[in-house]
């Protein structure tokens, strides 16, 4: 995932191959992003890819990674104006999936503790609060896409080339991933269902990060 951006350093462990499993991996860890990194390597199965949240094919390898990520990290990362409204560091888990053809694809989870989300109410976060978070990012040749749900506050498909924003679609209020894949060129579409709108709040909002 070189075009990705993604900085996994200092990896060292045993990395096995099997001629009837496939690679496997021992005592696996390295850096991402500067945070310690536990990976573990294994050949993906028909009945284990439903649990990566990624689709992918037979044969295809699987690294499962745990860490700490600092919400700076993610913001170096993307340059997404979306981001600045988060502040602090969480516990992710990981899975990359590199199939025998096409791209790398790349989904992390997570609670949030330790992360705050400065959105008006009701839809921000403490610090101390939780909220699972899934994100899952796949890179193309030309354009990239980057789609993640924070349960029951937002849904957001994205559509990158590098780091430069595309279009994209927002949808507040999401339980669940919903189908946001239509893009506008050079708009961010913002939707969903508010049941009480405090206008002050949202402006107040805007004069801080747009």
């Amino acid at each position: 995932m070189k075009s990705s951006g993604l900085k996994v350093e200092a990896v060292s462990g045993v990395l096995n191959y099997n001629t009837n499993h496939g690679f496997s991996s021992e005592g696996m860890s390295g850096t991402f992003w500067g945070e310690p990194l536990v990976i573990e390597v294994s050949q993906l199965e028909a009945n284990l890819r439903g649990a990566t949240g990624i689709s992918s094919e037979n044969n295809a390898l699987l690294i499962d990674m745990q860490t700490r990520l600092e919400t700076t990290s993610l913001k170096q990362w993307l340059s997404l104006d979306l981001l600045e409204v988060t502040e602090g560091s969480a516990e992710f888990s990981g899975a990359i999936i590199v199939p025998t053809e096409g791209n790398a694809q790349l989904a992390l989870t997570s609670t949030l503790e330790g992360v705050a989300l400065d959105l008006p109410p009701p839809y921000g976060l403490s610090a101390d609060e939780s909220a699972a978070l899934t994100i899952n990012f796949s890179p193309g040749k030309k354009r990239q896409q980057l789609d993640f749900v924070i349960e029951n506050i937002l849904s957001t498909y994205i559509e990158l080339q590098g780091k430069q924003f595309i279009g994209g679609r927002l949808e507040l209020s999401a339980t669940a991933p919903v189908d946001l894949r239509e893009v506008t060129e050079d708009v961010l579409l913002v939707g969903g269902q508010v049941s009480d709108l405090h206008w002050q709040d949202w402006r107040q909002f805007i004069g801080r990060y747009l």
